[in-house]
């Protein structure tokens, strides 16, 4: 598991390629990335790794980076 994967489900979490997605990208910066998208992400995330977030790291995690630690450290 790493970014590349993540931003894959991304990518599909907001219809796009994830060529199209800079390494970058945080949501509220990034137009697609919206709060509702944020949490589609976040649903397919937790089916993919079998995982579930806390609220808390919901509405904290705003990057690629981010995103992949909360998963690192969930699937642990």
């Amino acid at each position: 598991m790493g970014e590349r994967e993540i931003k894959e489900i991304l990518a599909e979490a907001l219809g796009m390629p994830a060529a199209e997605i800079p390494d970058d990208a945080k949501q509220g910066e990034f137009e697609k990335w919206d709060s509702v998208r944020h949490l589609n992400f976040v649903v397919a995330l937790e089916k993919r790794f079998d995982i579930e977030f806390e609220p808390e790291e919901i509405a904290e995690i705003r990057t690629l980076g981010e995103v992949a630690a909360v998963v690192e450290t969930r699937r642990r």
